[in-house]
């Protein structure tokens, strides 16, 4: 089939890393200018949504997961609600334990009929393109996935060959799931170090084993580093603009052109556009001086 045949796919996917508090989830609730977000979070990161307006506010769907060294939640949550199932339908996920078909909160539920907000419906497969679902972090997911691996072993157990191989299968399962969503996905990371194929040391995105880590751009469309550089927050898109970072966009947009996330979608919002809207705006186009 000619490439003139195919349909360019509107759908986005994006990873976003960098050190901590350099701004990536402050970056990603500036989405909610344009776009409904469902924000999942895993290392209780959800406070700078509420500096947002109120409207844009209601615009925020959450799913907070209670992940811990004891309670590794994170990792069996996360992972199946990227699978979609074969009846078609959402999981439900209880607020207080983050755990799907919880037993403790249907009791609850069972109990109480009049009791609110015990369960969340996730259907992320049921999400039109208006929305963009938030993971934050991939770096919680590993420690997450790392302790759901050795929860029956003793504090100060160090992970041996199998235990690393079956990390770097958990996080396989999870990103080549984000890999082919049809729907817009955004991950937070933290940086790593980690030797590239080439030679070359490279900071790459946290995202399980060192080796998985260093190919994990290849499952994104675009991979955006941030950083403070000389007192401002500052990023880059670009496989040519950094030589120590891994950054890359396949439609090459530039970050450092626009300090946003959402140049990466505008392809998307003109394509939810109607044919209308579509015309009016490129008459107000054609009207300016």
């Amino acid at each position: 089939m000619k490439l003139t045949k195919v349909a360019q796919n509107p759908i986005q996917h994006i990873m976003l890393f960098g050190p901590p508090k350099v701004g990536k989830t402050q970056l990603v609730t500036e989405l909610t200018k344009q776009f409904n977000v469902f924000y999942i979070g895993l290392e209780q990161g959800h406070a700078v949504f509420y500096k947002l307006p109120a409207e844009q506010q209601e615009k925020v769907e959450m799913l907070l997961l209670p992940d811990s060294k004891d309670y590794p939640i994170g990792c069996e949550t996360a992972l199946k609600i990227f699978k979609k199932r074969d009846d078609n339908k959402g999981y439900s996920v209880c607020n207080q334990h983050g755990k799907i078909d919880c037993p403790v909160c249907k009791m609850k539920a069972l109990k109480d009929p009049q009791a609110e907000d015990v369960f969340t419906t996730v259907d992320l497969y049921g999400l039109d393109s208006s929305w963009v679902v938030v993971v934050d972090s991939s770096t919680q997911l590993t420690n997450s996935c790392v302790n759901h691996i050795t929860k029956a072993m003793a504090d100060d157990y160090k992970l041996e060959y199998d235990d690393w191989a079956r990390l770097g299968k958990l996080m396989e399962i999870f990103f080549s799931r984000v890999q082919v969503a049809p729907f817009h996905v955004v991950v937070i990371s933290h940086e790593t170090e980690a030797e590239l194929e080439d030679g070359k040391t490279k900071l790459v995105p946290v995202a399980g084993t060192r080796n998985f880590s260093r190919n994990s751009a290849k499952y994104f469309d675009h991979v955006v580093y941030l950083q403070v550089s000389q007192g401002k927050h500052a990023g880059i898109s670009m496989t040519t603009q950094s030589l120590n970072v891994v950054a890359g966009s396949r439609t090459d947009v530039d970050f450092r052109k626009e300090f946003s996330l959402i140049p990466f979608f505008k392809g998307e919002i003109q394509a939810a556009q109607s044919p209308g809207q579509i015309a009016a705006t490129a008459l107000a186009q054609m009207k300016k001086p």
